[in-house]
């Protein structure tokens, strides 16, 4: 099975964000909005997940790499 997760925008509007992908939004210390998700999918036995955006993929990539909890990722660009 294989998920789609669509992860888009910044966060201009709120203070928590700093201006970086709302996927990267900080819930605890070094876990993410994006980190819970994923770490969601591989506890119900998820092994692949397609990331998009239209703005963040480079820092998505950076910061979750190839791989994430057994999870294989693939980080793509949406072209809107």
């Amino acid at each position: 099975m294989k998920a789609l997760v669509l992860c888009d925008g910044y966060g201009k509007k709120q203070s928590v964000n700093d201006g970086s992908s709302n996927a990267l939004t900080v819930l605890t210390e070094g876990f993410t909005v994006v980190d819970k998700l994923l770490l969601d999918l591989a506890t119900v036995g998820l092994r692949e997940a397609m990331l998009l955006t239209t703005v963040s993929s480079r820092q998505l990539q950076e910061t979750l790499g190839n791989e994430y909890k057994g999870v294989k990722l693939k980080i793509g660009r949406a072209h809107v």
